[in-house]
């Protein structure tokens, strides 16, 4: 049997080739195709922009976060008020052989003025709570919320403060509180309601009234005296001294006349008058043997009589 050779001519091989190579290529692509179909499809590969980024969006969706907390105090500049007093009640009491007696038992301290404190917090979170001064409340309540009014003692320092007698609408002490003149820092703190707290403060100068003869004025302080402002000197306290009451029949009209009052530079021995209508220079006496030199005794009554009814410097006036 004879084996049938079949010849392929040239022409006819290179077309095959040709063929061959296309076929090839068809399946190459195809394949890539299915294989970025399958990438696309599992999201390998894709880029995410910054607005489709699940990070990102995750950190601009948590809301705002609370504005910082801040505290502010207003308040009259100037707080005037009488010395404390010690208040007492009595009741009767039968002693041990029967004899009855009045016992007198201490009310607490009273008669110091108060001033309003205005507060207003912001940022934060509510509810809000205050301490004012040590305290917590006053007479009407406690020292709560956003804005407020809070009345404060204008006593330089104090304890033991109650609020049995409310009638009143001041505090009593236990103990006897200290109360002078000049300048008082009110302090001030806030809670909100995470926790958080800041704290503010606020001057007020302190004007004592005092009762008149052997009161003393504190160098470099204010106080009120027969109705008027006098300012001690920086370098002498300073007592109040007597009243005159001259007779002022036959004086001349040219001599003023009328009731003074002296004010004495303790230590020295000097003493100056003024008149209590209104506070004008009566007469000076630096005697001999005065302790101080002459100049600075008359620099004394030279800042005692300028100071005569003008208001503390207290910086900005908040009245």
């Amino acid at each position: 049997m004879k084996t049938r050779v079949t010849r392929i001519r040239l022409p006819d091989l290179v077309l095959m080739v040709v063929v061959a190579g296309a076929v090839a290529l068809v399946a190459i692509i195809t394949a890539c195709e299915a294989d970025l179909g399958d990438q696309a499809a599992a999201g390998v590969g894709a880029t995410p922009t910054d607005q489709d980024s699940p990070a990102q969006e995750q950190e601009s969706g948590g809301g705002d976060s609370p504005e910082p907390m801040a505290l502010t105090l207003s308040a009259p500049s100037i707080c005037e008020t009488l010395p404390a007093q010690e208040y007492a009640g009595a009741r009767w009491v039968t002693d041990e052989d029967g004899n009855r007696r009045v016992e007198y038992t201490s009310s607490g301290w009273s008669r110091i003025n108060e001033v309003s404190v205005s507060w207003s917090v912001s940022g934060g979170t509510a509810p809000y709570t205050l301490g004012i001064d040590g305290e917590s409340r006053d007479a009407s309540g406690a020292y709560e919320g956003a804005t407020g009014t809070a009345s404060v003692s204008c006593a330089q320092r104090f304890s033991g403060a109650f609020f049995e007698h409310l009638e009143e609408e001041h505090r009593r002490y236990r103990t006897e509180p200290e109360v002078d003149s000049g300048l008082k820092t009110i302090r001030a703190t806030v809670t909100d309601g995470t926790g958080a707290t800041t704290e503010g403060s606020i001057d007020v100068y302190v004007i004592v009234e005092l009762g008149g003869s052997g009161s003393v004025l504190n160098r470099g302080k204010t106080y009120r005296v027969f109705g008027h402002l006098i300012t001690a000197p920086a370098d002498y306290d300073v007592r109040v001294g007597s009243v005159t009451e001259p007779d002022c029949t036959g004086v001349p009209a040219s001599e003023r006349c009328g009731p003074e009052f002296s004010l004495d530079l303790l230590g020295t021995g000097a003493y100056l008058s003024l008149f209590m209508t209104d506070g004008a220079e009566g007469i000076r006496r630096n005697p001999t043997g005065a302790q101080g030199s002459t100049d600075t005794i008359d620099a004394a009554f030279d800042a005692l009589v300028d100071s005569v009814n003008r208001r503390p410097s207290t910086g900005e006036d908040r009245q």
